[in-house]
């Protein structure tokens, strides 16, 4: 490392051949204010300490700010010392090894790696290894700068960027501290978690092969909570519960967990009436109402599994209350001129989105199923879709009209990814790797946005919304109730019973006349009054 006059000398030489004279002279007196600070804090040679003293000496100014972290970035590269942002990122990240030199590295480790290796050479055999299942360019980058923070967190705690499976948990705890106290959004926080994720496996295995990644998969390591949580998801099993309800009961667990910043056996067993509340008021920051219901409704059957199982000192269930839902709701729909201003953003956006969208708006086929609509369901023959619902396990037969048929042979023909072995699903990611689509709430919402269309009685944009328009649809042809039932797969008459607000005309007949209310209809004195 040389000293600070050696590398602002070496760097105003070379600023001085590439700047216009005016520029440089700009960038000398920087340089000149970052010398002058070093002195006065009696250092010769560029460290953490001075890029953050000189960082932070921005009189207010943002502009003077850039300038500053502008020239801490040059002198940084001339050093070579790989010091950090005020964000905590690196002014100039080390450069990572090539492929082939990663490659001879790893090829004389012993996996699981058990000491210390440059991280470097993880992280480029881990970028290998994604760009390998044909991940998209941004998905890569996204999990490269979430790798280069690990390096980062790594310099900023051991003064190295040497991988050792303690800084991952340690980074992990600090990146969720983070995200509790609200100082990284929840995709940052999420990405982090991904990245560092596959970087352990690549120094268990040697390589990462695809597969899906819960945000909650390292939470429970310490403290002795897995155990409580095997234990309680054994219990679910006992029940015979669906995959889907245990899922669900997993998630508020974790949730819990992380809410509550429970570590250990030791704190659940003392877990209190008020921990309990910022616990529920957290999910009812995240949750709608419909949510919350089901959220606080499975997390009064856990305070209460915990306590008769001996995790918790009390019964903590009853300082729960579910919040009241109004189960006779007004159903969404859109009106006509609002479904033409959907259809047409449509029929310039991507053919998979157009494809589901009108299985939802034209057949009223629940999101979940469209999702996990199969070729052998299609009958091109028979002009018919036949599937088994996944909400009620029925089966169900619609018209497969040209407007869909159509629509899904374009998506097949000039959109939809070619896959190795061929997947049996209709519907695809657009980028590697190719799985079936989980939910097409995120496509309805951006259709309904975008489009700038009303929805009608509500604020809903998921996929229901088109099922409902359908169904409005047809109530205004006078479509029997039975056939509408039928259509949407409905085993329950009761559920129909929502949609009764949306016929408006039969409304109007079984409305009261209140042309006699104010008015006086009685005789006598005060005491009728």
């Amino acid at each position: 490392m040389k000293d600070m006059q050696s590398i602002v000398s070496l760097l105003l030489r070379d600023l001085k051949v590439k700047l216009k004279p005016s520029t440089y002279q700009s960038r000398q007196a920087y340089l000149k204010q970052l010398l002058n600070l070093a002195n006065q804090m009696k250092l010769s040679e560029p460290c953490q300490k001075l890029f953050d003293a000189f960082a932070n000496d921005d009189h207010g100014s943002k502009e003077r700010r850039s300038m500053h972290l502008q020239v801490l970035k040059q002198v940084d590269k001339i050093a070579g010392t790989y010091l950090l942002t005020p964000e905590g990122q690196f002014f100039n990240p080390p450069d990572l090894p090539s492929n082939g030199d990663a490659n001879k590295a790893l090829e004389r480790m012993v996996f699981p790696i058990s000491g210390s290796i440059d991280s470097g050479i993880l992280i480029s055999r881990t970028i290998e290894d994604l760009k390998a299942i044909r991940l998209s360019k941004s998905s890569i980058g996204q999990y490269l700068h979430a790798l280069r923070y690990f390096q980062a967190f790594l310099i900023r705690k051991y003064g190295n960027i040497m991988y050792s499976p303690q800084g991952c948990q340690e980074f992990l705890e600090e990146n969720d501290l983070k995200y509790r106290k609200g100082l990284i959004k929840e995709w940052r926080w999420k990405i982090n978690r991904k990245a560092t994720v596959v970087i352990m496996e690549v120094a268990i295995t040697g390589h990462y092969y695809w597969k899906k990644i819960s945000p909650f998969e390292l939470v429970l390591n310490e403290g002795g909570l897995e155990s409580i949580h095997k234990e309680y998801i054994s219990s679910l099993n006992a029940e015979n519960l669906s995959p889907s309800t245990i899922s669900l009961r997993d998630y508020v667990f974790r949730s819990m967990i992380s809410l509550g910043e429970i570590s250990s056996k030791e704190a659940m067993f003392s877990l209190s009436y008020e921990s309990v509340q910022c616990i529920s008021k957290s999910f009812a920051e995240k949750c709608c109402i419909s949510s919350l219901h089901t959220v606080l409704n499975i997390m009064i059957n856990l305070l209460r599994w915990l306590w008769e199982h001996g995790y918790t000192q009390k019964d903590l269930s009853g300082c729960l209350l579910k919040p009241f839902v109004q189960r006779g709701r007004i159903v969404p729909y859109l009106d006509h001129e609002n479904e033409e201003k959907v259809l047409e953003y449509l029929n310039g956006s991507f053919l998979r989105e157009r494809a589901m969208a009108l299985l939802a708006l034209r057949l009223g086929m629940r999101s979940i199923d469209i999702c996990n609509l199969r070729f052998d369901e299609i009958d091109w023959y028979g002009d018919r879709i036949r599937i088994h619902q996944h909400k009620t396990g029925e089966p169900l037969v619609l018209p497969l009209t040209s407007e869909v048929g159509n629509a899904i042979y374009d998506y097949i023909i000039n959109e939809r990814p070619s896959t190795s072995p061929p997947s049996p699903f209709v519907f695809l990611n657009r980028f590697a790797p190719y799985h079936k689509l989980g939910k097409m709430y995120p496509l309805c919402r951006r259709a309904i946005e975008l489009s700038n269309a009303s929805i009608v009685d509500g604020k809903h944009k998921g996929s229901h919304v088109f099922r409902q328009t359908m169904v409005h649809r047809l109530l205004e042809k006078n479509v029997p109730h039975q056939v509408i039932t039928d259509t949407l797969g409905h085993t329950d008459k009761n559920s129909d019973k929502c949609y009764i607000s949306m016929e408006a005309q039969m409304l109007r007949m079984c409305s009261l006349d209140l042309q006699d209310i104010g008015q006086k209809h009685w005789n006598g004195g005060t005491a009728n009054v």
